[in-house]
């Protein structure tokens, strides 16, 4: 099961509060996704409970060395956490619990073609990486694959809070190409 906002955000801030699920194989995520696919993740593998993984991906281009794997003294099962992202034209910050663990410069990110830069939508979920009907590479990413019999699987959601910092209405692409510059902002 995955929530996703009935609204876009250009620029700006989210702030789950949650738990992730246990389970090899099971993968909790706290997703934001644009119609050009621009992407950026938190994402907790079930098999790996002491670490929180980000990643982001520009215009759905495949760079699987995006990601970064962030311990956290506890774990991230245990006990609920406050996972947030400040987005920038500049930068994208990652924080747990109110401490920066993550920064990606603009330029850092293929110059900034691959720069997350487009309205977002929030998603919450979870989800079966090890799926046996997945590709190996998705499962093994995911830790291998998933046993249903040891379910239900569950992740917490606490609080969610979007706070976007262009306050348009709406958002128009002027083209397609991706560029934050194109989309004009409808207050």
């Amino acid at each position: 099961p995955t929530l996703v906002s009935n609204f876009y955000f250009f620029w700006g801030r989210t702030e789950v509060v949650m738990k992730a699920a246990p389970g090899q194989g099971i993968v909790s995520s706290i997703v934001w996704m644009s119609d050009l696919l621009d992407e950026v993740d938190w994402e907790f593998l079930g098999g790996m409970p002491e670490n929180a993984t980000t990643n982001y991906f520009g215009k759905g281009q495949p760079d699987f060395k995006n990601g970064g794997y962030h311990p956290l003294e506890g774990g991230v099962q245990a006990d609920y956490h406050n996972y947030t992202s400040v987005w920038t034209k500049e930068k994208l910050d990652w924080y747990i619990d109110g401490d920066l663990i993550r920064t990606l410069l603009y330029e850092e990110a293929n110059e900034g073609k691959n720069y997350p830069q487009t309205p977002m939508k929030l998603s919450l979920g979870i989800w079966a990486g090890g799926d046996p009907d997945l590709p190996e590479g998705t499962i093994a990413w995911a830790g291998g694959e998933t046993d249903y019999d040891a379910g239900p699987y569950s992740m917490y959601v606490k609080s969610a809070r979007v706070e976007d910092f262009s306050t348009g209405k709406e958002y128009v692409y002027g083209d397609k190409s991706g560029s934050w510059e194109s989309i004009e902002i409808v207050e």
